[in-house]
């Protein structure tokens, strides 16, 4: 099955999850969390359930990597990638700021990526080759390249990190801060990633050390088909148009 056959079946699958999220937001409860604050809301548990459901059942022959349920029908050469709601504790707390995230790697590649945010109806998606979409309409990174003019969406470390870690990325935070027009921290990969695929942030950078990978799978399609570039040099995550990830780059390598 084609990858653009692959997606039209999809898309309907994660809106649906969406109104799932969405009916159960401000209703949701808090089902577990861990030592370093993670939870988990039964919301998240019927999202997952609704999407990995329909994955199996729609492609028996594919693997799945799942934040909530772990992995299914591991040693496929085709795996979904799911994060059912990528910024948890904001969806916990009442915060309408969460996004349900869908990546299909093939043969080791990220074929086809799928970013919904049901509070603010946006739906993101990508196919490799095929450039990314905003609601339908073609999406590119944004064209500044000049750092000082940047608005650049932040991840940063928390408490749970080593001392030294949260020095080091305290100091590149504060050269990044001197370097551009103004950071803005999220705290939910996804959202900066496709808003930075939208344009409406010039560049996105990622502190926090290397990522989970359903948080950022879906996210890093829909960046490089909007013409985008997203690497991790020593250890950070930043992502943005070539030219400016290369300033960007270069900021933090000193740092």
């Amino acid at each position: 099955m084609r990858d653009e056959e692959i997606i039209r079946k999809v898309i309907p699958a994660v809106m649906s999850a969406g109104e799932i999220a969405r009916q159960g937001f401000r209703r949701s409860k808090v089902v577990s969390s861990s030592p370093r604050c993670e939870v988990t809301t039964d919301i998240d548990l019927q999202v997952d359930d609704a999407i990995v459901s329909f994955l199996s059942e729609e492609f028996p022959d594919h693997g799945v990597i799942s934040e909530e349920s772990g992995e299914k029908n591991p040693g496929a050469d085709s795996v979904w990638i799911v994060d059912p709601i990528d910024g948890t504790r904001h969806f916990a707390r009442g915060i309408p700021l969460y996004g349900i995230s869908v990546a299909l790697r093939t043969a080791g590649e990220l074929s086809l990526g799928v970013v919904y945010f049901p509070e603010n109806d946006e739906l993101y998606t990508a196919i490799k080759g095929h450039g990314a979409h905003l609601n339908g309409e073609q999406i590119s990174c944004s064209r500044e390249t000049d750092l000082e003019k940047a608005l650049i969406c932040l991840e940063i470390p928390s408490r749970h990190d080593t001392e030294e870690a949260l020095d080091r990325a305290l100091a590149r935070m504060k050269k990044l801060i001197l370097s551009c027009l103004r950071v803005r921290i999220v705290g939910i990969a996804s959202w900066g990633l496709c808003h930075c695929a939208s344009g409406a942030y010039d560049g996105y950078v990622n502190l926090g050390g290397p990522p989970k990978l359903w948080d950022v799978a879906a996210g890093e399609i829909i960046v490089t088909e909007a013409g985008g570039r997203i690497a991790y040099p020593d250890g950070a995550g930043v992502a943005g148009h070539p030219h400016l990830y290369d300033r960007i780059a270069e900021v933090l390598k000193t740092g």
